[in-house]
């Protein structure tokens, strides 16, 4: 196998308010514009790791085929896991989807669980969640959420990265950071003992995020069997020996208040 050009989008989200169709047409858009200003003549894969909580059914019925997007326009292959499967567009460019959970453990913590379809219960702490991720076989993120790293929650985690630095998680950057907000302190601890950020779009549930996905992320320059690409992606990102390289721009500030504005509106009325 010769190496290729993986771009990887580790939070990635699919809502019902998107379009499933227009919603991938924007996904190959987004990697496209990103692997040309990377490298346009390097060959390249998009991977989506698409994060759902128990009740998200995207990716299953994905899998199962279920006549949701245009067969004109995409093709689904599967592969030897039930974790993956390869989505061809016309022009014959591919991005891999991966099952992934999105799990609240205690106090509130998030925690992306990448590459199963197991769902784990909410509520437990730090390191039991962790752990239970790990006998899973999949890989553990703690991704940065606006107000979700401050006060208490901030302190557990900066104790817990200290104490734990032999305990196999990474942390998560998202691309609805603005770009007036000024790196997480906790980013530095993770990166001094190996916990490497490992970024993801993080779209939110509005129709105007559906442009998201796919524009925010990391890359890698290797190999990947698209038999297990699952098993493949969770090897390589546990043997890095560095931070990757990652593309995409945070949120601008205008569009930022606009999202926290409807997000508070949509928690009043809910």
């Amino acid at each position: 196998m010769n190496s290729q050009l993986l771009l990887l989008d580790a939070h990635a989200h699919y809502h019902q308010c998107f379009d499933r169709n227009e919603f991938l047409e924007k996904v190959f858009e987004n990697f496209a514009k990103i692997a040309n200003l990377i490298n346009n003549k390097k060959k390249w894969i998009g991977i989506l790791f698409l994060t759902e909580i128990k009740e998200d059914i995207f990716f299953s019925t994905l899998k199962n085929r279920s006549g949701i997007i245009d067969s004109n326009r995409y093709r689904i292959k599967e592969t030897s896991e039930d974790t993956s499967i390869i989505i061809s567009s016309g022009k014959e460019q591919k991005i891999i989807i991966i099952a992934s959970k999105q799990i609240i453990a205690k106090n509130g913590i998030e925690v992306l669980a990448l590459g199963t379809t197991l769902n784990f219960d909410n509520g437990r702490n730090l390191e039991e969640t962790i752990n239970e991720i790990k006998i899973g076989g999949a890989l553990t993120i703690l991704p940065w959420g606006v107000g979700k790293w401050l006060g208490k929650r901030k302190r557990i985690l900066d104790k817990f990265i200290f104490e734990n630095h032999n305990l196999d998680f990474f942390l998560g950057d998202n691309g609805g950071r603005p770009i007036f907000w000024s790196e997480p302190d906790i980013f530095k601890i993770g990166r001094s003992s190996n916990h490497f950020i490992l970024p993801g779009s993080d779209a939110l549930s509005f129709p105007t995020e559906i442009n998201k996905t796919g524009s925010f992320g990391f890359y890698l320059d290797a190999e990947i069997n698209l038999n297990e690409p699952t098993k493949c992606l969770i090897n390589l990102m546990l043997n890095l020996k560095s931070q990757p390289s990652t593309f995409g721009t945070l949120e601008k500030p205008l569009k930022f208040l606009e999202n926290q504005i409807k997000m508070q509106l949509k928690k009043q009325f809910k």
